[in-house]
This record gives structure tokens, sequence and C-alpha cells, in this order.
């Protein structure tokens, strides 16, 4: 039973390893984005059009024939198909470890790997998803780039996603449809102190520095992949989100009070209960009940006020 492979990811391996056997020194950098059907088939068919047709042919066979088994299936590789908030942790998850855990080895330089992987951009959701193609489908010279490696650590980030969907709960203000909360809530986790081991990957310091770039574009999913990768204990996550939502609440208690002012004054006994039974008939606190009063008569009697 043949690997179900896209034609874009299978044509674009089939380049890949076209370029290996024309010794060039460096992979072509197009072979880094993600081209139309067409734009690939051109390619192979320059190939082909160069040299002995039928060694030609017999090596593109050779090289179809052996990825059928050495490329991992679209069904193995959630971001094909998932959703925002999933390519951004499954990003994270690999990008960080990838960094974290790579160690240099053979055809380094035809990969050309500082300036995709260290020094990339990967600001946008696509940006991120195309490094994920890249890891999966053509970094193959590392044993962190082996099928078997790339396996267990897309079903490990797969398990762990799926953990923090149910453990990782955050407050319903932290949402894209309040942005001034999330701008506080960025500064909120960036201005707390690094007290996490060095050995830890997903650290917030870590992932802070990585999703740098993400939160200009996208604040809401990098704050809450932040949250997801965190690698602590979930009651120090929890105790963390607790304090935070605490604090938002504190400020927006300060920013609604910003425009109010105490007001001291004695009424007899009968009139503030005559202010209760108003307040409960309004359907309101007292401070507001107080306030309604006030703008009420005011309007009525404000032009025989003199000035």
């Amino acid at each position: 039973m043949k690997t179900r492979i896209n034609k874009l990811r299978f044509k674009r391996r089939t380049l890949f390893e076209i370029s290996r056997i024309k010794n060039e020194v460096k992979a072509p950098d197009y072979l880094f984005d993600l081209l139309s059907n067409e734009t690939y088939d051109e390619k192979i068919k320059e190939f082909m059009s160069h040299g002995n047709h039928e060694r030609n042919h017999a090596t593109l066979s050779e090289i179809e024939h052996r990825l059928q088994t050495e490329m991992i299936s679209d069904d193995e590789l959630p971001f094909i198909k998932g959703n925002r908030d999933v390519i951004f942790f499954l990003w994270g998850y690999i990008y960080i470890y990838y960094n974290n855990a790579y160690t240099p080895l053979t055809e380094y330089h035809f990969l050309d790997k500082p300036n995709r992987v260290q020094f990339g951009n990967f600001s946008s959701i696509e940006l991120k998803k195309k490094f994920l193609y890249n890891y999966f489908d053509l970094f193959d010279t590392a044993i962190q780039e082996s099928k078997e490696y790339k396996m267990n650590l897309i079903r490990g980030a797969i398990s762990a996603l799926k953990r923090q969907y149910e453990n990782t709960k955050m407050p319903k203000w932290l949402s894209p449809m309040n942005p001034a909360g999330l701008d506080w809530a960025e500064q909120y986790i960036k201005r707390q102190p690094d007290n996490e081991i060095a050995q830890n990957y997903y650290s917030l310091t870590n992932l802070l520095s990585a999703y740098t770039l993400s939160f200009e574009k996208e604040k809401y999913l990098s704050i809450l992949t932040v949250f997801r990768l965190w690698a602590v204990h979930p009651a120090v996550k929890e105790k963390f989100i607790h304090k935070m939502n605490k604090a938002w609440l504190q400020e927006r208690r300060r920013e609604e009070m910003k425009d109010y002012c105490n007001l001291s004054c004695s009424i007899k006994t009968t009139n503030k209960e005559k202010l209760h039974l108003i307040a409960n008939h309004l359907e309101f606190k007292i401070n507001k009940a107080v306030e309604f009063l006030i703008e009420h008569v005011y309007e009525d009697i404000k032009n025989e006020i003199k000035k």
C-alpha cells in the first residue's frame, strides 16, 4: 500500500533529490518555498531533457519509488490541514526543540540551515507552515531529521497539544476581540522574572524569544501558544494565569474608577431607606442610583441654575 503524499510535497522532494544528483553545492532556494504543480513539472521536465533520456527516466523512477517509503504521509502531518492554533503550536514545539537539540552534520552547507532555521523569519503563520514543510520534507542529514525521529517528534507534539486543550484554561477577556487586553497581557508576561532551569527548552524566556516577531502579527495566538508550550507544572501555570487575571481585573477597576471620587454625607435614616427602594426599583446599586438621581434632577434645573 502506497503512502499518501500530496503532489506538491512529492514533486518538491523529487526535485530536491535531483539537485543532489546534479552535485549542486547548495540546494536551490526555490525548493524551500511552496510553488505550483506547474512550476515543479517544468523543473522536472528540464532535468529529463538534459543528457541521456533513458538514464534520467530510470533515475527519476528510482527516486519516486524510494520516496514512497522515505516520506511521511499527509495523515501523519496535522499541520497540512490543521487550523491556525495547531500550526502555531507545532511550529514552536518543533522549532525550539530543533534549535536546541540540533548538531550540524553532513550536507550542512547544501541545506544552508543557519539561514533557513536559526536566522529565518517566521513572523507569519504562512512562514511557520513553510518551516514545518521544509523540516519534514527536506531536512534529512542529521539524527534529528530521520523519519523515525520526526515521527516520534510530531506524535509527541500532538500528544502535548491535546493535554493543553484540557489543562490550559485562559480567561475570557484574553481574546482577539480585546486588543487592549492582549497588549496588557503581552507586557505582563514579558515583565515576569525568569527563574526556570536552563535545561528547559520551553522556558518562558525561550518561548518569548521564539515568538517575538509573531507577537506583532498574531498576538492572541502567540500568547495562547506560549502558555500551552510553557513546560512547567500545571499548578504553576494555573497560578500564573490566575495572578495575571487578577492583575488585569484590578487594572480595569482602576481604569473604570479614574473619573470617580468619594462622596461623604449624612442623610436621614428614612431617606436612606427610600434610596434603597429607589435603587432596587431601578435595579441599580446605591452609587449608580445616586448618580441617576443627580443627573436627572440636574437636567430639569440646569437652565435655572445661575452661572
